[in-house]
C-alpha cells in the first residue's frame, strides 16, 4: 500500500482520540480558543476561503487559539496561510508554540509549549512557514525508497509534536487566520 507523503496532519486530526488524566477522552481538533471558537474549525478544514476571526471586542490575551493533532506527529514544517481580502486580514503579530504531549508534571494533563517561530516586524505575508527546532528533540531518520530501481537513500529530521497554539500579540483591524498545516512525512501507520 501507498501511503501519501508530505501530510497535513491538521486536516484529519478530529478522527484521533487519546486518553487525558483528568477527565474523559480528547478528541483531536481545534479544542481550544480564547476567543472566535465558532470559527476556530475553520483553520483545519483545509479551505483557504474559510477562517478564523478573534472577536476584536475580547482583551488581547484571549486571542489565541489550540490544534490538538490527537497524537504525536513526525512534524517536519507548520505552514500559516492568511486570508487578504475585504474584511479579513493576516495576523500582525504572532508567536507559534507546539508541545509534544508530555504531561508536566506526569500526574497532570499540563503540557510544556516551546516556541516554534513568530513575526519579528508587523506581517504582511499571506503564507508563511516554520520548521520546529530547539529546543524540541529532532531526530534524525534515514528513509529509503524502494520503489526506485536503484535504493535511494535520504535523510530527514523532525520534532515529534501533539499540540500547535497560535497566539497573537497585536490586534489589528479584520484579523483572521484561514489555514494551519502541520506536516509530517507520511501517514502515521504505526500508532
Amino acid at each position: 500500500k501507498k501511503f501519501e507523503q508530505p501530510i497535513n496532519a491538521a486536516f484529519n486530526s478530529p478522527e484521533f482520540r487519546h486518553n487525558l488524566l483528568e477527565g474523559d477522552d480528547a478528541q483531536g481538533g481545534v479544542w481550544k480558543a480564547g476567543t472566535g471558537l465558532t470559527t476556530a474549525s475553520n483553520i483545519i478544514d483545509g479551505d483557504s476561503t474559510t477562517y478564523w476571526r478573534p472577536d476584536p471586542e475580547a482583551a488581547l490575551d484571549e486571542w489565541w487559539v489550540e490544534i490538538n493533532l490527537g497524537r504525536v506527529m513526525p512534524v517536519t514544517k507548520i505552514r500559516l496561510t492568511f486570508p487578504d481580502e475585504e474584511g479579513a486580514r493576516p495576523l500582525r503579530e504572532f508567536r507559534i508554540f507546539a508541545a509534544d504531549g508530555d504531561r508536566e508534571p506526569k500526574s497532570k494533563d499540563i503540557f510544556q509549549f516551546h516556541l516554534v517561530g513568530g513575526t519579528t516586524k508587523r506581517n504582511t505575508e499571506t503564507v508563511l512557514e516554520f520548521e520546529p527546532s530547539s529546543p524540541f528533540r529532532k531526530i534524525d531518520f534515514r528513509l529509503v525508497d524502494f520503489s526506485v530501481k536503484d535504493k535511494v537513500e535520504f535523510e530527514t529530521d523532525f520534532a515529534q509534536i501533539q499540540f500547535v497554539r497560535v497566539i497573537v500579540d497585536a490586534k489589528s483591524q479584520d484579523a483572521a487566520l484561514a489555514e494551519v498545516e502541520v506536516f509530517s512525512y507520511g501517514d502515521n501507520v504505526a500508532l
